[in-house]
């Protein structure tokens, strides 16, 4: 689940890089577009590479449980 969300995001972080910072220029580190086009390339690369061992599904399958939701 996590490889088609992560391509969602990755297409809305260059979505929003291209409306808001494009037109200020080309270049991110002129138009402080740095950070999206980070967060671009970062889920574009879970999207092809997978969550890996970071994911909560690898975390569950190590033995760890989630725990319990404490009533107040």
């Amino acid at each position: 689940m996590a490889r088609p969300v992560a391509f969602l995001l990755s297409g809305l972080m260059a979505f929003a890089y291209v409306i808001v910072h494009s037109p200020q220029g080309f270049c991110p580190v002129l138009n402080h577009g740095e950070a999206a086009m980070l967060y671009c390339f970062f889920f574009l690369y879970i999207a092809a590479a997978g969550p890996g061992s970071l994911s909560i599904d690898a975390w569950v399958e190590r033995g760890h449980e989630p725990a319990p939701a404490e009533s107040r």
